[in-house]
């Protein structure tokens, strides 16, 4: 048996039954799952913190196309040191994932300090977006921000998790 990676999850799968070509072991490896991170944007007001509908809808509808073409979303992840695995537009949500745990410590850092959501903003609210939004608006420039939500709890675990596995290697 062995543990083949099935999204996000990890499910035992057979490996056949008579382990390598010759009948001996089995030539399936162990896989770990990869942890994984949601991370969620939200549009806020910049001058009350308040979550704007209206705003938001468009930010899905970027997301939307960005799940099409993720080109973009990667490299930016890539820059915070978390791999993209998935965007989910109607959820409000990217998934990232790690490898080791320098890679959770970097992107752990550049939350904290504040670079995900300016990175984020970056990536997802340019020119057009905020044109757009002022049309919708009567003319009326919208002071709006991306907030960026990630369970830190859960990343701390990954992180303790990698090292552990790591150690052991």
């Amino acid at each position: 048996m062995c543990w083949a990676l099935l999204g996000g999850g990890a499910r035992q799968a057979d490996a056949g039954g008579r382990g390598g070509p010759d009948g001996g072991g089995d030539m399936c490896p162990l896989i770990f799952p990869l942890p994984v991170a949601y991370v969620l944007l939200s549009m806020v007001r910049q001058k009350t913190g308040l979550h704007d509908h209206q705003l938001q809808g468009e930010l899905r509808g970027r997301l939307r196309l960005l799940e099409n073409d993720s080109r973009e979303v990667m490299a930016a992840f890539s820059e915070l040191s978390a791999r993209l695995l998935s965007i989910h537009s109607d959820q409000d949500r990217i998934v990232v994932t790690f490898k080791t745990f320098e890679e959770i410590w970097k992107f752990i850092t550049y939350y904290t300090l504040g670079f995900v959501n300016h990175c984020m903003e970056n990536l997802l609210l340019n020119q057009s977006f905020w044109l757009s939004s002022q049309e919708k608006n009567n003319g009326k420039q919208e002071e709006a921000r991306i907030e960026v939500s990630i369970n830190e709890e859960s990343l701390n675990l990954m992180y303790r998790d990698l090292l552990i596995q790591e150690g052991k290697e």
